[in-house]
């Protein structure tokens, strides 16, 4: 796996069984509140290991989350303004990934 920081590839082996599996249930976790609107707020994307765009980078969070809002399909590569925010990540590091969601 890689991802372009700063103009600069990044490769990465994939995640070991241990990491996968916690990234796995942190994602069912989240799947029925927050996907699915099950006991939960519903209206969220939860997608794992999407690859994003972000100005010249392109980084592979291990798990990524967006508000739904005005969105009738899962943002493709490039997320959808300040309105997006993913939600963990053990490898990436990059500034805009913890911007704050604009309202």
């Amino acid at each position: 796996m890689g991802e372009i920081l700063a103009g600069e590839l990044h490769t990465h082996p994939r995640p070991a069984p241990k990491h996968a599996l916690a990234y796995s249930a942190l994602t069912g976790s989240l799947w029925n509140p927050f996907h699915g609107g099950i006991d939960g707020p519903g209206g969220w994307w939860i997608l794992d290991e999407p690859e994003l765009h972000l100005g010249n980078d392109v980084i592979v969070p291990d798990l990524a989350g967006w508000r739904r809002e005005g969105s009738d399909s899962p943002p493709c590569r490039k997320p959808p303004g300040l309105r997006s925010r993913p939600i963990g990540s053990a490898r990436s590091s990059h500034p805009l990934l913890h911007a704050p969601i604009a309202r």
